[in-house]
């Protein structure tokens, strides 16, 4: 499953302000810290607007598929 897939473009009402990449490093830096959405660093995106996307791909299954594919 590529990228490009799992972060399939929605129907915007306004310009994107966050790139894919920043709200995955939001999720990552979650994961990785354990903190709560009012410790995050304040240059990572909203909690609200991470919480949406993440909901978006987990209903289309991206969280069940191979990250190998992403470089850390």
């Amino acid at each position: 499953m590529s990228m490009s897939h799992c972060c399939r473009a929605k129907k915007q009402t306004r310009p994107l302000v966050w790139t894919k990449r920043q709200i995955l490093d939001e999720i990552f830096y979650q994961l990785k810290n354990g903190c709560n959405c009012c410790d995050l660093p304040s240059y990572l995106p909203p909690y609200s607007t991470v919480f949406w996307h993440y909901k978006q791909w987990r209903a289309e299954g991206v969280e069940r598929a191979d990250y190998g594919y992403l470089a850390f």
